[in-house]
């Protein structure tokens, strides 16, 4: 029996020799399994890091672009306030030349027609130093703007080596890329996030003013007086033309005519008028501009162009835009570790459920509101072709 046993162990001998081979396989395997579950975690980590860096620099952009619109909108208003106050001068002249005679009445309209002109000018020193301060918060809005972008294409790979330090990897040779990944970041992100000027951006700065302006700027045009056959008119607005170097050139107009109607009889009286400018003065005239300024009051926007005043010059406005193709390629990074590979991008949403807008139009991607956010993305066919290029050559 003792001898059978020991027959046994022998012939037990190399099968244990391989379970240990084995285990020690597994061990091994296990080791290096850990270690690439480590390293591909981290260069999760990397991509992911990039791009939320890159989703709050184009937040940060797009703020300060509607900062640019809020400047540009107070500008409107002082203009437009200049041309308003203007017409309310000339409005109380009228007036009190044509109530001179009038007992009473006169002693009323001079007071307030001498109260009228004594505030004006002063007025006029106050609206261009609040026009002066608000060019100079618009430079200081812009600088800021070159600012963010500058610090950012810092930002991004010192905070990722931070990250890969935290890792305990410092041994690790990682890269950052653009995806597809041919070149390092940050090369193309300066390209694709352009800045323009004003000018030459197709006007789309411009358009988005248009259509931001309050009801003051957009049209001051209603009625002063119905009684019977005589209307008092109002008619007024403000209007943006950009010059091919970038200045916002801002014009206001406001005009009060004195409207009568008998049978086939219409005659308009000019009562007041006034206008103003940054830039460049007014020229043509159309119907449609400065709240149908022309189309109600024709002989008084025609005095009121006469008489148009200017305030201050306007820089040229810059900002960073998105371009056309924004939507069909977003901004993308791919992180390299080894064989660890991640990609990740920066993406644009505005939820209905929480701001919805009034057209119930998709908002599609854009610099002028904070909604970029980022996540993780799949290599697709072009950047798996690239990584393998990349390999080779390395």
């Amino acid at each position: 029996m003792t001898r059978q046993r020991g027959y046994l162990s022998v012939l037990l001998l190399p099968i244990l020799t391989g379970l240990l081979l084995l285990t020690l396989a597994l061990i091994g395997n296990g080791q290096q399994l850990r270690q690439h579950y480590y390293r591909q975690t981290m260069v999760d980590n990397l991509a992911i890091s990039a791009a939320v860096l890159m989703a709050r620099e184009m937040n940060l952009l797009a703020i300060m672009n509607r900062a640019i619109l809020a400047n540009q909108l107070s500008i409107a208003q002082l203009v437009g306030i200049a041309s308003w106050y203007q017409m309310v001068a000339s409005t109380s002249s009228n007036s009190a030349t044509v109530t001179a005679w009038v007992p009473y009445l006169n002693a009323v309209t001079q007071q307030f027609n001498q109260a009228v002109r004594r505030v004006e000018q002063p007025l006029k020193r106050v609206l261009e130093t609040g026009i002066t301060l608000q060019h100079g918060l618009l430079r200081g809005i812009m600088q800021a703007q070159t600012m963010v972008r500058l610090s950012f294409a810092s930002l991004i790979p010192r905070t990722l080596t931070d990250i890969a330090k935290l890792h305990k990897l410092d041994d690790v040779q990682w890269r950052l890329l653009h995806a597809p990944g041919l070149f390092e970041f940050p090369l193309r992100w300066w390209s694709y996030l352009p800045r323009q000027r004003s000018g030459s951006d197709n006007q789309q700065l411009a358009e988005l003013m248009q259509d931001s302006l309050d009801p003051f700027s957009k049209a001051r045009s209603y009625d002063w007086l119905r009684l019977g056959i005589v209307r008092l008119r109002k008619a007024g607005g403000s209007e943006l033309t950009v010059t091919t170097a970038g200045s916002w050139n801002w014009q206001a107009l406001d005009t009060v005519s004195l409207h009568a109607r008998l049978l086939w009889l219409r005659r308009e009286i000019p009562w007041g008028y006034g206008s103003s400018y940054l830039q460049q003065a007014i020229q043509g005239l159309e119907p449609s501009q400065f709240g149908d300024s022309r189309r109600i009051n024709n002989r008084a926007s025609r005095l009121a162009r006469a008489l148009q005043q200017r305030l201050r010059a306007s820089p040229p406005t810059m900002h960073y835009y998105h371009r056309a193709d924004l939507h069909k390629q977003l901004p993308q990074v791919i992180v390299l570790s080894g064989t660890a590979v991640a990609k990740s991008s920066v993406f644009f949403s505005r939820p209905k459920s929480l701001f919805a807008r009034s057209d119930g139009v998709d908002e599609q991607p854009n610099l002028f509101n904070a909604l970029w956010q980022s996540r993780l993305e799949s290599l697709n066919a072009a950047d798996k072709a690239v990584i393998l290029a990349l390999r080779e050559v390395s």
